[in-house]
C-alpha cells in the first residue's frame, strides 16, 4: 500500500515549499472552506462543530472530512467525503487519521496536527503521492479546528483536493509543506 510523505517545514526554514509556489490556499474549494469555517467562527476562536451546515458548503462536501480527537495521539476520520475515500479506495471513516502517511512521517505530521486541538490552529498541507509507476499526484489540505458539545476542541473540519490523476488507489500522499 502507497503511503505518504510528509516533509513539513517550519516558518523558520528560509525554503519555500512547492504548496507556497502552487499558491494551493487558493485552491477555491479549500479558500470556500475556510471562508466558511471564519464566518462561522466570527469573534470566537474557533466554531462549534453543530454549527456547520452541510448545505453551505455543499460544492466542497466531497472534498471534506471531520476528524475525531478522543484523546493526544488518537485522532480518526469520523465522516469523509467521497474524494477522500476514492484517493485511498475505501471508505476512511473509524481509520487513524496518520494511516494515510508513511511510517516515517507520522510522528512529525501528528506534532502538527495535535497543535490543532491544543492551539488552537489552522493547520495547512501539501501533499504528493509520487509512488514508483504511478504519475505524481499533488494535493493540498487544511485542517480547522471545531468545538464539541463540550465545549472541548475535538473535532476538525477537513478539506483535501488533489490535482492529477487518482489512478489505482490507495493515492496517499506526501507532504511538502506546513503553516
Amino acid at each position: 500500500m502507497r503511503r505518504a510523505r510528509c516533509g513539513i517545514q517550519t516558518a523558520s526554514e528560509n525554503v519555500v515549499a512547492r504548496w507556497q509556489r502552487k499558491h494551493t490556499m487558493a485552491h477555491p474549494t479549500i479558500r470556500d472552506v475556510i471562508e466558511y469555517w471564519d464566518r462561522l467562527r466570527a469573534s470566537r476562536d474557533v466554531p462549534n462543530r453543530s454549527d456547520i451546515d452541510t448545505r453551505e458548503i455543499s460544492e466542497a462536501l466531497s472534498h471534506t472530512f471531520i476528524l475525531d480527537r478522543a484523546r493526544p495521539d488518537a485522532v480518526r476520520f469520523r465522516l469523509s467525503g467521497t474524494h477522500v475515500n476514492e484517493l485511498m479506495g475505501l471508505d476512511v471513516r473509524g481509520m487513524p487519521f496518520h494511516a494515510i502517511f508513511e511510517l516515517s512521517e507520522r510522528k512529525s505530521l501528528m506534532e502538527h496536527v495535535e497543535t490543532v486541538f491544543t492551539g488552537p490552529c489552522r493547520l495547512d498541507l501539501g501533499l504528493i503521492s509520487d509512488a514508483e509507476g504511478r504519475a505524481p499526484l499533488d494535493g493540498w489540505m487544511a485542517l480547522l479546528p471545531l468545538r464539541n458539545i463540550d465545549g472541548e476542541i475535538s473535532r476538525a473540519l477537513g478539506v483535501l483536493v488533489t490535482e492529477g490523476v487518482i489512478g489505482q488507489p490507495p493515492a496517499a500522499s506526501a507532504c511538502v509543506g506546513q503553516t
